[in-house]
């Protein structure tokens, strides 16, 4: 259980390395795209996410929490997660705005999304950050595997 305990902080470590995003590399397109509506490929215009409503911001806490990272997310848990005053359609309405600008995918076949990784939030100067965190992790794992003397 320990070694549960010991991987699940590790992991957590790295994907709050990854989150730690400078947004200063941001140019003006990639904040137009998440500021301005835009239409889709039918001509349906979306609305933007308004980070400056408490709602909002809550879904994305919640969007990006850990938990989601690897198996993905549906409404459902989402809606279990969020508080009572959210209903299903608001929740799905918030899922579109962010997957028509790429942010979540939905998965093939399933009720599943997955956020997506998007090229536009990408800084070589944080690849030191990002490094260190996989030598973490590997440091992490080789120790797992000597301990249960498993061969890689």
């Amino acid at each position: 259980m320990a070694y549960f305990w010991h991987g699940l902080g590790c992991n957590s470590r790295y994907i709050e390395t990854i989150l730690d995003i400078d947004l200063r590399i941001l140019n003006d397109e990639v904040y137009r795209k998440y500021q301005d509506p835009i239409t889709n490929k039918k001509g349906v215009k979306i609305a933007a996410p308004d980070l400056r409503k408490d709602h909002q911001v809550e879904f994305l806490e919640v969007l990006l929490s850990s938990s989601h990272r690897s198996l993905g997310f549906r409404n459902k848990d989402l809606k279990q997660i969020l508080t009572k005053d959210w209903k299903t359609a608001q929740i799905a309405y918030e899922l579109r705005k962010l997957r028509e600008r790429g942010a979540v995918k939905k998965l093939q076949s399933s009720h599943y999304y997955q956020l997506t990784k998007d090229k536009d939030f990408e800084n070589p100067d944080q690849a030191s950050i990002i490094e260190g965190a996989y030598s973490d992790i590997n440091r992490a794992v080789s120790l797992i595997a000597s301990e249960f003397k498993l061969v890689s």
